[in-house]
């Protein structure tokens, strides 16, 4: 039951969760990519690494235009 939920929410891929305006795809690839992003972000500071700081900066710009707009 659970499976077959996963696999109805997930996308097949990047682009056909955004192609049919199914929000609960374009929620589950936002979550999957925070992970991924909270994942890199330790393992980089584990390793003394400041990669992800652009991306978090990138994001938090793109986020404050977004509320601009709003």
């Amino acid at each position: 039951l659970v499976h077959d939920l996963l696999v109805k929410i997930g996308p097949t891929n990047f682009v056909d969760g955004f192609l049919p305006n199914d929000v609960l795809a374009i929620v589950a690839m936002a979550i999957m990519f925070g992970i991924g992003m909270r994942h890199v972000a330790r393992h980089e500071r584990e390793h003394g690494h400041e990669g992800h700081r652009l991306i978090e900066q990138l994001f938090d710009s793109w986020y404050r235009l977004v509320m601009v707009f709003l």
